[in-house]
């Protein structure tokens, strides 16, 4: 799944760059995992209609949003930050 074209991002050049890394580490993510936090936190699914669309129990989503938020911060924060150029 190429999110990267997709994604849009002011005419901020770190901005960008912060948006592609952040595709970059959702993409890393496993399909239940991606899958989930696009349903919960992108496309504004409750647990519950989330659950529903992708026929698992509620505990599931939750369990999965957890690792998938866990994940995605190591990712976030395990990548050298850009240092400012003055």
């Amino acid at each position: 799944m190429d999110m990267a074209p997709e994604l849009s991002a002011p005419d901020n050049p770190m901005a960008h760059v912060a948006l592609a890394e952040t595709a970059v580490a959702i993409e890393g993510l496993s399909l239940e995992q991606r899958t989930t936090l696009l349903l919960v936190a992108v496309e504004g699914l409750t647990y519950a209609e989330a659950a529903a669309a992708t026929g698992v129990p509620v505990g599931t989503i939750m369990s999965r949003l957890a690792r998938a938020r866990r994940a995605l911060a190591s990712r976030m924060n395990a990548k050298p930050a850009l240092a400012r150029v003055k």
